[in-house]
């Protein structure tokens, strides 16, 4: 293990808590080199792990890239010379690619704990075809009602309207009507927003399950009353483009959770990590907990 300060890892922390632990027990040497010999295998399992997801989200962005840059070709040099039955199919792959994409982008701005975790939820895929299917529908309305019809070139403002209009329009609502002190709205919106909603909890449940296994391994070995104050300071600290309003809102989570009488430490440090997870990421929390090190584990006890 390295020496120099706020250089150990998750694991190396384990050591060093044994370490602590050895000192009060008789078999502490032999549980020392136990722990060693576990903790470099686990920190071998960890870095694979990590390399295999860098490599998943690289893989994934350069698809997307790719996918990107061929739907503008196809705008930009294809549509204006094809004949025009194959200009239309050409219009709705563009569209369907587009919203796609769109889709994709919405379950990233929500979800940005872990976004690379994104490209392997089975929710996912789910969501994007919803999106996918707004925008062929929304150009099939367009160009059934000629709208647009009069702008130059009209396919180019028909796509971008079907592109980026089309969840906001089936988003819109005819009416509403009161149904047990709540406001039910009458229109597209009403199918839309039940499989949007109903994807999305599926691709949070799926989040939920990655954050579980983050924070039950990064804070493990954490103290909450040590921690309560430096980490949330030291993550935030890291992270430069969080916005004053998602400050406040980790500072009044974890004042709140500080107050409650009826929760155990640990379980207090697990809900901490939890809330910082969802800010910073896993990977920020992790790499803060190891830079403070000591400073804020349990104390060894006999």
């Amino acid at each position: 293990m390295s020496g120099a300060p706020g250089s150990e890892s998750l694991v190396d922390l384990d050591a060093a808590r044994l370490a602590q632990t050895a000192k009060l027990t008789p078999e502490g040497k032999s549980r020392v080199a136990e722990a060693a010999i576990a903790a470099q295998k686990e920190k071998a399992r960890i870095a694979d792990l990590k390399r295999a997801s860098r490599g998943t989200v690289s893989g994934n962005l350069i698809t997307i890239a790719v996918v990107a840059l061929a739907l503008i070709g196809i705008i930009v040099f294809a549509l204006p010379a094809l004949e025009p039955t194959w200009a239309t199919a050409f219009q709705y792959l563009v569209v369907g690619g587009v919203s796609g994409l769109v889709g994709y982008g919405e379950l990233v701005s929500r979800y940005q704990d872990s976004p690379g975790r994104l490209f392997s939820a089975s929710s996912t895929p789910v969501y994007i075809l919803v999106n996918l299917a707004a925008g062929v529908a929304a150009l099939g309305i367009i160009q059934a009602t000629g709208t647009l019809s009069d702008t130059t070139p009209p396919w180019l403002f028909q796509i971008l309207l079907a592109s980026f209009g089309a969840v906001a329009f089936f988003r819109t609502s005819l009416f509403t009507v009161r149904v047990g002190g709540t406001d039910v709205g009458i229109g597209p919106s009403a199918l839309l927003q039940s499989l949007l909603g109903a994807t999305d909890r599926m691709v949070d449940r799926d989040q939920a399950e990655g954050r579980a296994e983050d924070v039950a391994s990064i804070m493990r070995l954490v103290d909450y009353n040590k921690a309560r104050a430096g980490l949330p300071v030291l993550c935030l600290i890291l992270v430069q483009n969080l916005t004053p309003g998602d400050q406040e809102s980790l500072g009044r989570q974890i004042e709140s959770l500080d107050s409650r009488t009826d929760i155990d430490d640990d379980s207090k440090s697990i809900i901490l990590g939890v809330y910082l997870i969802r800010t910073v990421g896993p990977d920020v929390l992790e790499r803060s907990v190891s830079a403070l090190g000591s400073q804020i584990l349990k104390d060894a006890k006999a």
